[in-house]
This record gives structure tokens, sequence and C-alpha cells, in this order.
């Protein structure tokens, strides 16, 4: 009897855990998307993508790196901290890349380094970043057309497209990708 009452609470407490894990994972999504700092980071037009990857557009950015004057060195895939600030038109930045998860804000995602390169004639380094952020899903029958809207823009296109991302902490959620003003998953549904 006393085993029985022992294995009927180890189950009862793996329940709850199998219930409690998952619950907290999208509490601390929502709280992302409801507390965390809105980031809009231009995207860069790309070749079209592999068929077989799935339903979701490939995202490519514009600004995927920071000229550093200092002594940090930096090479390919370490991992780092990325700090953004918004520039004079609304758009997020780089602001600065760092080993170290910055304590002063929460503008911040963790990441890793594609490449560094140092040029001489600029006396800087070049770190470019990998943003973990590359594809946004849509629903299944909207996802071909708004691949598509995105890449047959040009870089000489007036419309102006960004991604939507909400930082918090080094944690990050995609919220949207916007384009000319309105969510892309709106605009392919027209």
């Amino acid at each position: 009897m006393l085993i029985k009452r022992w294995v009927l609470i180890l189950m009862s407490l793996a329940a709850v855990a199998q219930i409690s894990i998952p619950a907290l994972m999208v509490f601390d999504c929502e709280r992302i998307l409801t507390d965390g700092i809105p980031n809009k980071i231009r995207t860069a037009p790309i070749d079209p993508n592999d068929p077989f990857r799935g339903k979701y557009i490939s995202l490519n950015f514009d600004n995927n790196y920071i000229d550093i004057n200092d002594d940090t060195e930096l090479k390919r895939n370490d991992k780092v901290y990325v700090s953004f600030q918004e520039d004079s038109l609304g758009f997020a930045t780089i602001k600065n890349v760092s080993k170290v998860a910055p304590s002063d804000h929460h503008n911040y995602i963790k990441t890793r380094v594609l490449r560094a390169s140092y040029y001489s004639s600029l006396n800087v380094n070049r770190v470019f970043i990998e943003f973990p952020f590359d594809r946004f899903y849509m629903k299944e029958s909207k996802a071909p057309k708004a691949e598509a809207l995105y890449n047959n823009r040009s870089r000489q296109d007036t419309v102006e497209v960004y991604a939507l991302l909400m930082v918090d902490d080094g944690k990050f959620i995609l919220k949207d990708v916007i384009y000319d003003g309105r969510s892309i998953s709106d605009v392919v549904g027209e």
C-alpha cells in the first residue's frame, strides 16, 4: 500500500512538471511580447530560398555588422551580446558587441560572430553578427505569396520592409515583418 502511494505521488509530480514547464515557456514568450523593447531592423532582398525548408520567409538584414576601433579580439563563432540603439529614423542599429552581457540595459540579444575582418585603410575591425531571427513563419497558404513579395522587391524599391523584433535581456521574439507600413500577413491576405 505504501509503495502504491509513493508511485501515485511521483506520477502526480511528473504530470505537474509536464504541464508547468511548457506553461512557463509560453508565459516567458508572452512576457517578452508585452514587456520587451521593440526593435525595427531593416531587411534586405535575398536570393530565392530552397523550397524544402518549410513555410516561412527567409530574412536577410542590411546592417548586421559594427566597426570596432578598440582592441576587442573577436573571431568567427565567438559567443557575443549585441546591444541595439535606435537611429534617427527609428530603426535598430548595433550599438555594441561584447563578450559579457550588459548590466545597464535590457535591449540586447545573445548570438555569435559570423566573421571579423580588419580594414587597415579605416583602422577598424568590422565584425559581422549572426542574427538568429532569420525566419518568419506564417500560415501555409500565405507564406509562398509573402516570400515572393519579399524577394521580388529590388534594392531600388521605395517600399520599406523591416522585421519587428521584441527584445528583453538577451531573449527575443520575431513578432512580425512589416511591408510598406503593414503586416506582411495582411498584405498577402488581400
